[in-house]
């Protein structure tokens, strides 16, 4: 990571030695700041009400800037507009600026001049606002550039962190951003209320992913899983319903610690989730319960499908955390309701753990 940091100084100092930028590049300069700033404080209530949901900003709108600056200044330039940028985001927001953020900062300077350097070589080093298909695919290859060394040099710190289809929207935009500067100006007033707009969404869609899904495991939480498999149930006649129960899940809290019991939670989740189909529904439905929704599968069929889920878990969790089973409850519609066909399936259930633990039983009921 330090030697990330220092080839980011090395090439920005490089670059600023050999500055002589002309008074365009020190207007579009200024504007990329200004938009900077004022988008920044803008958007503050939204990057805060972020943060106390998680650790890390939800959406780097500032790519717009960013690659904006990569396309329309000269390198020294666009590096200081880096800095500029996630620097001031960073301290307005949280106040202070860590070592990650450093290191995101110099993972942009190098991404932005590996684009740059592209576009150079290809001939397309002065961004005029071209509209020939030679330059729009010259500009794409920088953006695909850009992205993708970002993306490699930020999961070195954070791996899985990166939303590579609102990353690549931001690029896109600045592309936009870009345009406005060398061609209208004013029209960068519009993208900025765009943003705004897309990044408001971001949060609100993610508070609700944060209302219906269990933090500890990422599945849905019990009346969120209610009420969707209730709504499945009224439109599928032939639907089967699983209830898993972590074997012995107390002992491994008492012998291993919470920490490890919630590893394991979160394992099985995994395990679960891999193994279902898209359409089904898997929840938490207790401390160590889980419950799956199979739509359009029949009794035989769910059946066969637990024997699966059974198999890979202790496959899967045994061999990289502790030794775990887990017993599951199979049944299937029949004309029940979903309470009804929940407590067959704990009925089940409950026949599968007297009967020795990690096997599944079928209902009767």
């Amino acid at each position: 990571m330090l030697l990330v940091d220092v080839a980011a100084a090395a090439l920005s100092i490089n670059a600023a030695i050999r500055l002589t930028p002309d008074r365009r590049e020190w207007l579009v300069f200024g504007v990329l700041v200004a938009c900077v700033l004022i988008y920044t404080e803008v958007s503050r209530p939204i990057e805060r009400e972020w943060r106390a949901l998680t650790d890390t900003p939800h959406l780097d709108v500032h790519a717009i800037w960013v690659f904006a600056s990569v396309l329309t200044l000269p390198p020294g330039l666009a590096a200081v507009a880096i800095v500029i940028c996630y620097g001031y985001r960073q301290l307005r927001v949280d106040g202070r600026l860590t070592y990650r953020e450093v290191f995101g900062i110099s993972s942009a300077i190098i991404a932005s001049f590996a684009a740059k350097l592209l576009l150079t070589l290809l001939g397309q080093e002065q961004f005029l606002g071209s509209r020939d298909l030679r330059s729009f695919v010259v500009v794409v290859a920088a953006a695909v550039v850009f992205l993708a060394l970002g993306a490699v040099l930020t999961a070195v710190v954070a791996p899985g962190s990166v939303d590579y289809a609102h990353e690549a929207a931001s690029v896109g935009l600045g592309v936009l951003a870009a345009w406005a500067l060398t061609a209208w100006p004013p029209a960068i007033l519009l993208i900025i209320g765009v943003t705004l707009v897309l990044h408001r969404s971001v949060l609100i869609r993610q508070l609700r992913e944060t209302a219906r899904s269990d933090g500890k495991t990422g599945l849905l939480k019990p009346d969120a899983w209610h009420s969707a498999a209730s709504t499945a149930l009224g439109r599928d006649a032939n639907a089967s319903l699983l209830m898993i129960d972590v074997d012995h899940f107390k002992r491994v809290n008492d012998q291993h610690g919470h920490l490890v019991g919630d590893t394991v939670l979160r394992t099985v989740a995994q395990t679960l989730k891999a193994e279902v189909r898209a359409g089904d529904l898997v929840g938490r439905y207790g401390g160590d319960e889980f419950v799956v929704f199979l739509s359009d599968t029949t009794g035989a069929d769910a059946m066969a499908m637990a024997e699966r889920i059974r198999r890979s878990v202790v496959r899967t969790v045994s061999q990289s955390i502790v030794d775990i089973s887990v017993s599951i409850g199979v049944a299937a519609r029949g004309g029940h309701n979903l309470d009804d066909l929940l407590h067959a399936a704990d009925v089940a259930l409950y026949e599968a753990k007297g009967g020795g633990r990690n096997r599944s039983a079928m209902s009767t009921a």
